[in-house]
């Protein structure tokens, strides 16, 4: 170990409490690797979900003995990222036609619902889905492979073909693959994209087959994984509480920023549009984070801003007639430390004002690349609860008394001026 980093944990462990893992409401195990060097630690969604603080000041690595490690942060390992995607028909003519353009169905939230071909159909006049339309259009990074899910005619090799346009004029090719389901039973389709570049485009996809396809395919489900700069995010679950007026508000009870969320209604409810809305306070107003469809399979991006409240609110409609199943998307984070006094180390976090202790990469004194230490990753299902109108009334009553108490000091200010003046003498600084 070197002199800095002797000096840094001395200092650490000087300042920090006295107190261990028992003092913070969360904490989990840590599997650090062989030796004393520098590791890496991506931190569970335990600890996420746990969190005081947005910038994690409160995250503690307590070794056997109770004492703190010196932390720094370190950026998320880069990974997979798997979305699902609803799958929009295609339709058109069951026989073969010249096609001249392709438009969107929108549904009165301004939401794609559906795509037709136009075009000059050749005999029969029966309409047929011919391929399917997903929107990727919010999605980006190097594309790696579309998942499907579909039911394809007994005993007939289909063909797929993938294709992305900015426009739905213009398509380029990013992958084919062959499917056969000798019973007619559904199958699953990998069609690799070779880490295609993905900007704000549509997928298509289409199927062939080398006769008359002997009977429909219908596409049941889809999955894109993309490899980007991002990881995929951390996810939790929870349960909202019951809806009022069709809208669903609750407390957030954790920091960490929220960089996307899935709402899915209860019951036989079909698909929500929603905006969702953020605020610290009830006396603050209410910030727009994002807007998107509550539906099952369906994400809602958020602009990552952290929040104390967030509110669910329906864009027309009735809303929610039951409270729905949240499913947060945290933003993922990780810690470097040095394997040092005795193991088994425990990470900690959710001590409310509890000082931020966190050092630089510098700081720890060593280079090279980090060994993986690994944590425990419990479950973790939250009951999210309406905001607590007690707190909001405290935090008020509060503030009504700064603002009572800066008033009776300026009227004090003024009395000395005006005694001061009324006296024929200078006026008396103010003690």
């Amino acid at each position: 170990m070197s002199v800095r980093l002797a000096l840094a944990a001395a200092a650490l462990v000087a300042a920090a409490p006295a107190d261990g893992p028992e003092a913070y409401p969360v904490h989990v195990r840590v599997t650090a690797a062989p030796g004393v060097g520098l590791q890496r630690v991506e931190l569970p969604a335990a600890i996420l979900a746990g969190a005081a603080s947005p910038g994690l000041t409160d995250l503690r690595l307590f070794d056997a003995d109770g004492r703190a490690l010196p932390l720094a942060p370190a950026a998320p390992t880069p990974g997979l990222r798997r979305v699902a995607l609803a799958p929009l028909p295609i339709r058109a003519a069951a026989e073969r036609m010249r096609v001249t353009a392709l438009s969107v169905e929108l549904d009165p939230a301004g939401r794609p619902r559906a795509a037709t071909l136009a075009g000059t159909p050749g005999r029969g006049e029966a309409a047929a889905t011919v391929g399917v339309l997903l929107d990727t259009r919010a999605l980006g990074g190097a594309a790696r492979r579309l998942q499907l899910t579909a039911t394809l005619p007994a005993g007939q090799p289909v063909s797929v073909t993938v294709a992305a346009s900015p426009d739905l004029r213009r398509w380029r090719t990013l992958g084919e693959a062959g499917g056969y389901a000798g019973d007619g039973t559904p199958v699953a389709l990998t069609v690799p994209l070779g880490d295609a570049a993905l900007a704000r485009d549509w997928l298509r996809v289409m199927w062939t087959a080398d006769t008359r396809l002997l009977g429909p395919v219908v596409v049941r489900g889809a999955t894109l994984e993309t490899a980007g700069d991002a990881p995929a995010a951390m996810e939790v679950t929870a349960d909202a509480p019951e809806p009022v007026g069709g809208a669903v508000t609750f407390a957030v009870p954790f920091a960490t920023p929220v960089i996307s969320i899935a709402i899915t209604p209860r019951g036989a409810q079909g698909a929500v549009p929603v905006r969702v809305l953020g605020r610290d306070a009830d006396e603050e107003p209410w910030l727009p984070l994002g807007q998107g469809l509550a539906a099952v399979g369906r994400q809602v991006p958020l602009t990552g801003t952290a929040a104390r409240v967030l509110r669910i609110e329906p864009l027309g409609g009735a809303g929610f007639a039951a409270a729905p199943a949240i499913r947060f998307g945290l933003e993922p984070r990780a810690v470097l430390f040095v394997g040092g006094g005795r193991r088994p180390y425990t990470l900690a976090a959710g001590r409310r004002g509890a000082p931020d202790f966190t050092l630089s990469r510098a700081s720890l004194g060593v280079d090279g690349p980090p060994a993986a230490a690994r944590a425990a990753d419990p479950p973790v299902h939250l009951v999210l609860a309406a905001p607590d109108a007690r707190d909001a009334q405290r935090r008020q009553a509060l503030l009504w008394g700064v603002l009572l108490l800066a008033t009776a000091a300026l009227g004090w200010m003024a009395w000395r001026l005006w005694r001061g003046t009324r006296s024929g003498q200078a006026p008396m600084p103010p003690s």
